[in-house]
């Protein structure tokens, strides 16, 4: 038969100072857990104002947030208007709203689509959109500087841009090539 143990009561007082200092250690361990969760959740929203989304029409860093309205300012301003014409991708501007300002018209189709730039390396395809906007009606032909104000859209390819605006093959595989037109809602003559 066992013998009764003998109870030491500072044996029970160490043991539950251990259990009191373990449940605070692992309280301290939360609570440093939720801090460093919500620092990280801070730093995420931090990032997200300012450096890619933005709101509000703040638009970060890249400018992906945010509607993108522009005032006559910005967009008769030369460096940044022209910029579709030294653009290796054209794409990018797609949907965009751009004025492209004190070219040359280097070939005129008729009298609703022509093709401005400094040369033909750089070239922009143009159609002219609405019922009375015309090269005529604006007193445009091949050789005078304009400013043209429209939107970029996708353009068609060769075989399509032949039968629609009557291209011959080197132009409609050019306009291909680049893949975006420029649909005109504006164009005027500057005088110089």
């Amino acid at each position: 038969m066992a013998l009764p143990q003998k109870r030491d009561p500072d044996k029970e007082v160490r043991l539950r100072e251990v259990d009191r200092s373990e449940r605070i250690n692992d309280v301290r361990d939360a609570g440093f857990a939720w801090a460093w969760i919500w620092w990280v959740v801070f730093i995420l929203i931090i990032f997200g104002w300012f450096g890619g989304w933005g709101w509000g029409g703040y638009g970060g860093w890249w400018g992906w947030g945010g509607a993108r309205t522009r005032t006559a300012q910005q967009l008769t301003r030369p460096a940044a208007t022209n910029a579709i014409l030294d653009a290796t991708n054209r794409q990018a501007f797609l949907g965009q709203t751009i004025s492209v300002t004190n070219t040359q018209v280097l070939h005129k189709v008729n009298d609703t689509e022509f093709w401005v730039g400094p040369r033909d390396e750089q070239s922009l395809f143009v159609v002219l959109a609405g019922a009375d906007n015309s090269t005529q009606n604006a007193g445009v032909g091949e050789g005078d500087q304009v400013s043209v104000i429209g939107t970029v859209q996708k353009a068609p390819g060769a075989q399509q841009a032949k039968q629609q605006w009557q291209l011959d093959e080197d132009a409609a595989k050019r306009l291909e090539s680049q893949g975006v037109y420029l649909s005109a809602t504006q164009v005027e003559k500057v005088n110089r």
